[in-house]
């Protein structure tokens, strides 16, 4: 099992978006999170990791007057990260071997090998001749229907008449040298994996498959490396952090048992989405959701008398979180609690005692360090 990034574009920006509210009318889709920074930084950091494989996905139809700042966008990444991605959306044989020429690895297609809702391999041979098989990724993005999981093409808006099965794959392996799987009715959503697709798709013996949708925790990673037997690749879209802006930390906490909890956050697009998972998951009378920054929301709930069991903390992976730990051990974290610390893998925190790291993890790119307060007799 390996992780694939994932940098989707949407209007010219690095998003992660619901993909069942994709629109290509007014370029509409229901948005947890859009970031500030380029394509080419999130491909330059996966250069850096050693993460290869991932995906450059272009959202916008080729007549939206935004086309042309989602294709700048996927060229820069391309450019910053040569033979590390591959590159889907609105890709044809005609113009295929510029991505290529322009650094992908691979191109990912769905929409133009379907026809009338079915298969065209008349289409199908025209890009394998236009790319060569070993540069080819089929996409089967699909939606689940009383009879199975049946193929969506064009921004997962219109749906087909072919199914994936184990004949599909079959039928379509020797054209292409990875499959790429969207659960589209989870996609975006942060709800957990379409683990029955899942179940499907560890039955493949072929070449790779990558699944992507509604991966929102480690436990879904669990779950699909369980489920796949370790065969099925994983992609968390947008190449964002796994949580960010969605409140998912806290969430989650409450469903293992967390009385109450606080969740903090000064982007207004940030906490839109964490009152929007509060409101759907009907926990809004155990939240409090602070519009602020990490040491103003600690000297309020200082000062409002609050004390923390767990504290869980997502800064900025770049951002040094040592003093932002202390502080938290001073003023807030409770007797026998913890802190939970997620950053870039190469850069842990290291606060001052009475701070003690008991436990570290690695996933990919990221790092998450568990942080007690050292014990009287320890010290």
């Amino acid at each position: 099992m390996e992780f694939r990034p994932c940098i989707d574009i949407h209007n010219g920006a690095v998003k992660q978006i619901v993909g069942s509210s994709l629109r290509d009318a007014a370029d509409q889709a229901s948005e947890n999170f859009v970031s500030e920074k380029g394509a080419e930084y999130y491909a330059s950091l996966f250069r850096a990791e050693g993460l290869k494989g991932g995906h450059i996905i272009l959202l916008n139809a080729k007549d939206s007057p935004y086309y042309e700042a989602t294709r700048e966008q996927a060229m820069r990444a391309l450019r910053a990260y040569p033979g590390g991605m591959q590159i889907g959306g609105g890709i044809e044989p005609v113009h295929a071997g510029e991505y290529l020429a322009a650094g992908a690895s691979h191109v990912i297609v769905t929409s133009y090998v379907f026809r009338d809702g079915r298969l065209d391999r008349e289409r199908l041979g025209e890009m394998v001749r236009a790319v060569g098989r070993e540069h080819l990724v089929l996409d089967l993005s699909c939606r689940k229907k009383e009879d199975g999981y049946v193929i969506v093409t064009d921004r997962w808006q219109k749906e087909t008449k072919t199914y994936v099965n184990q004949e599909l794959l079959s039928e379509l392996a020797d054209s292409c040298d990875e499959f790429l799987i969207h659960a589209v009715d989870v996609e975006g959503k942060n709800n957990g994996i379409e683990q029955e697709l899942a179940e499907e798709l560890s039955e493949w013996k072929g070449c790779p498959i990558t699944y992507a949708g509604g991966v929102h925790s480690m436990e879904d990673l669990e779950i699909l490396k369980r489920v796949g037997q370790g065969r099925i690749h994983v992609t968390v879209g947008s190449a964002l952090d796994l949580y960010g802006g969605s409140g998912a930390l806290a969430l989650e906490a409450l469903s293992r048992g967390a009385e109450s909890a606080v969740i903090a956050d000064p982007a207004a697009k940030a906490c839109r989405c964490i009152r929007e998972n509060i409101a759907a998951l009907g926990c809004g009378g155990r939240v409090k959701l602070l519009p602020m920054k990490d040491l103003a929301t600690i000297e309020t709930l200082e000062k409002a008398g609050d004390g923390f069991d767990l504290i869980l903390l997502d800064p900025p992976y770049r951002m040094d979180g040592s003093p932002v730990l202390e502080r938290l051990e001073k003023q807030l974290l409770r007797e026998g609690g913890m802190i939970v610390a997620e950053h870039a893998r190469e850069t842990p925190p290291h606060p001052a005692p009475p701070l003690v790291c008991v436990d570290q993890r690695t996933y990919g790119i990221t790092g998450v360090s568990f942080f007690t307060r050292r014990k009287e007799e320890e010290t």
